[in-house]
């Protein structure tokens, strides 16, 4: 029997989440792979739906919940920063435990960067989705900060992926996929 290769997702809030619902349900669909999923951010608020339920509902198993946030935190960007400092902390002790293959992080926000610093310090493969699009925020230069500490890096679009590899990244490992 193969060993499934274990992609590990990181999903903060229903935004991200929505995008990588259609890649989730795939991975676990497939016969080759296995999905691992941490669930952190606002997710886990209950002013915010505690929208972990609808995760579960929708068939997936969470094998981590990590808390960055609490109901008090503003919406600001020292919260952002703290939160990130708590999945950095937390996803170092995880991903040794999970022990992915791949961490597929997603777009521009703070739990999946930190996933992605994290991935990349433990020699695991970092795989990346929506790399090199620009927005002119902050969101933009996490994004690309993601990408330059991701190994695979999955565009949305032509430019995009042309963007990725004037970031200096692997031609090879560039793909425009399209955005779910």
């Amino acid at each position: 029997m193969i060993k499934k290769r274990k992609i590990l997702f990181i999903t903060e809030r229903r935004a991200d989440y929505s995008r990588l619902k259609p890649i989730m349900k795939a991975v676990q669909k497939s016969d080759k792979l296995a999905l691992q999923l941490i669930v952190t951010g606002m997710h886990l608020l209950k002013k915010f739906g505690e929208t972990k339920k609808n995760i579960i509902a929708d068939g997936f198993k969470i094998d981590e919940i990590v808390p960055i946030f609490t109901e008090k935190d503003d919406d600001n960007g020292a919260s952002m920063v703290k939160g990130m400092g708590k999945a950095l902390i937390a996803f170092s002790e995880i991903f040794p435990k999970l022990k992915p293959d791949i961490v597929f992080s997603g777009f521009d926000i703070g739990a999946n960067f930190a996933a992605t610093i994290t991935g990349m310090h433990l020699n695991i493969v970092v795989s990346h989705i929506q790399g090199g699009e620009v927005s002119g925020t902050v969101d933009e230069v996490i994004r690309h900060a993601m990408t330059k500490f991701s190994h695979i890096h999955f565009a949305a679009t032509e430019k995009s992926a042309k963007r990725i590899i004037k970031l200096g990244e692997n031609p090879k490992y560039v793909f425009n996929v399209g955005s779910p």
